[in-house]
């Protein structure tokens, strides 16, 4: 068990927005949300999956948006799940079109409490534990978005966030998660409306036998009239046995976020160079448990093409260095990185693609995520090996093949340390 301060917090701020390849929300909604936390809470407490009792229920809250003109095979899988301070802006709930402390409060507890409340009243459950109440909370992802509204719904009911998420980044569609292929007991989703306004508040149960079913559902609520294409849930109930017995989750992600913080912070005061430092952290041969890291390239962003496809971002990012070029491809998340020359019609040069990450570090050690970058910005691009439990499950894989196909590959997934190595 470990208590969060401010400069844990800071830190783990700073390792989200590297780990989230891209997406996962702005730096400025994540620093925003851990003010509130902080109004909150002088601590976060955060607990370790082994430290969860067997009969302790938690679950995951998130918040993210439907994707409204997409092709119609895709339309039910991919996701805008990180989140941004637009979403929360020109809502009319104060003169400056954000939400206030008490507002989000009342926003990312709704769809918490009314599926505590529904745990309530279930008669039999198939884990055999009796249900009193939520003890903790999961991140569905890392990043400045979800990894911080769960900690912000952590300290808003008094109870702890565990170690762990569903992905070891962020990620655009929910069946790219180890929440949604890991063979836990069905328990009901809830979503509600982004308004803190309860005349003006939808909230939803979502009952179904298949998490698949309930990830098709909130999808598809979401691009409702009520929902206009974003809301806030909370999901993939399970107990401390599921938890530790199940392995629905990605451990110590948390913990990996704050040691990338605290290693680019640290560089910075003792004037090393960050993107050396971070690639010494992640291939120090006596970090095992850290993931392999290599320099992808770093140059100078000549061009950034952006299309909306609903609340998806398709971008390409254009980067260069004398001769040399590399294209870094979105889909709210970065997905794939080639030496193509921009324009192409498909991919036929990769040189990293999801699961893996790949990560933006400017050379003053700032992590970037696709809403802050800029043309004529210097970026270190960082591909990362992504956790085992995504790069070898297949269905995982091929929710990443769907979305590269979107973007312009049409081969199977290859390993990073192939692609650098071969």
């Amino acid at each position: 068990m470990a208590q969060l301060g401010r400069q844990e917090l800071a830190d783990i701020l700073n390792g989200s927005a590297f780990l989230a390849s891209g997406g996962g929300g702005s730096r400025e909604m994540g620093e925003q949300i851990l003010n509130w936390i902080l109004e909150k809470s002088e601590t976060v407490e955060l607990i370790k999956i082994e430290e969860v009792a067997a009969e302790q229920w938690g679950v995951v809250p998130f918040a993210g948006g439907a994707p409204s003109k997409v092709p119609p095979s895709t339309k039910d899988t991919f996701l805008r799940l990180g989140f941004s301070s637009k979403m929360f802006a020109s809502k009319g709930e104060n003169s400056a079109g954000r939400f206030a402390l008490p507002d989000l409060e009342k926003v990312a507890s709704a769809p918490f409490d009314l599926l505590e409340s529904i745990m309530l009243q279930q008669k039999e459950l198939p884990e055999n534990h009796s249900f009193e109440s939520f003890s903790y909370v999961m991140p569905l992802e890392i990043g400045t978005g979800n990894t911080f509204l769960a900690m912000f719904v952590a300290v808003s009911k008094s109870i702890a966030i565990v170690d762990c998420d569903g992905a070891g980044r962020s990620i655009p569609s929910l069946n790219m998660l180890t929440y949604s292929v890991s063979d836990i007991p069905v328990h009901p989703a809830t979503m509600a409306t982004i308004t803190s306004d309860p005349e003006k508040k939808t909230k939803v149960a979502i009952h179904v036998d298949q998490v698949s079913k309930s990830n098709a559902l909130i999808t598809e609520i979401m691009q409702t009239n009520e929902f206009n294409n974003e809301g806030v849930m909370a999901s993939y109930v399970m107990d401390g046995n599921t938890l530790q017995n199940k392995h629905p989750v990605i451990a110590n992600t948390i913990s990996l976020a704050q040691n990338v913080g605290s290693v680019l912070r640290q560089a910075k005061e003792k004037g090393k160079d960050p993107v050396a430092a971070l690639l010494q952290f992640f291939n120090d041969p006596g970090s095992a448990d850290n993931p392999s890291a290599f320099l992808l390239f770093q140059g100078t962003i000549a061009k950034i093409d952006k299309q909306n496809i609903g609340r998806l971002d398709k971008i390409t990012v254009v980067l260069k260095k004398e001769e040399e070029e590399v294209c870094v491809l979105v889909l709210n998340e970065n997905l794939i990185a080639c030496r193509d020359r921009y324009p192409f019609d498909s991919i036929e040069q990769p040189i990293a693609m999801g699961p893996d990450l790949i990560c933006y570090l400017t050379p003053d050690g700032t992590p970037l995520t696709n809403e802050e970058i800029k043309e004529g910005q210097e970026l270190a691009v960082i591909g990362l090996k992504a956790p085992e439990q995504s790069r070898q499950t297949e269905s995982i894989i091929n929710s990443y093949l769907e979305g590269l196909k979107i973007l312009g590959y049409n081969g199977l997934y290859v390993p990073i340390e192939e692609l650098q190595n071969g």
